[in-house]
């Protein structure tokens, strides 16, 4: 019966095609952003702290929590920045973070000079000074 309709035959074969791709992009995307580990070394111990459970801290606050904190191995701080790229035919707006200076070491991640850091895996095995279970980043952004 296949072969005696081919129009309608070739309609389903194209119609199972474009739903099976389209299954493999959207599931492909679900995996990379949802369910792929984050590439920082240990993600699952990683927390951020707002002051008042709504906004950033301050830099103060921050001090603060880093003084009095026990409760975490080790703090670090992120804050957007923005500036504008002048000079050329049309300014452009650059986004970026400020970082301090524990960041990168806590991430377990190397600062690139002049370019992205890059995503890479991590065994699992590594483990932060002393194997603590406390958790290992605070990051007030």
């Amino acid at each position: 019966m296949l072969r005696k309709n081919r129009g309608t035959t070739a309609i389903a074969v194209a119609a199972l095609a474009l739903g099976i791709g389209a299954n493999t992009a959207i599931f492909s995307v679900v995996h990379a952003v949802l369910l792929a580990p984050l590439p920082y070394r240990e993600p699952d111990r990683i927390v951020t702290l707002l002051r008042n459970g709504d906004g950033p801290a301050s830099p103060a606050d921050f001090q603060d929590w880093r003084e009095r904190a026990r409760s975490f191995e080790s703090m670090a701080t992120a804050e957007a920045w923005f500036v504008s790229l002048t000079g050329r035919e049309r300014p452009e707006q650059i986004a970026g973070l400020h970082l301090s200076e524990d960041m990168f070491r806590l991430l377990g991640r190397a600062a690139g000079a002049g370019s992205n850091v890059r995503a890479g895996g991590f065994s699992g095995r590594e483990r932060p000074r002393g194997g603590s279970e406390r958790p290992l980043v605070a990051a007030a952004v």
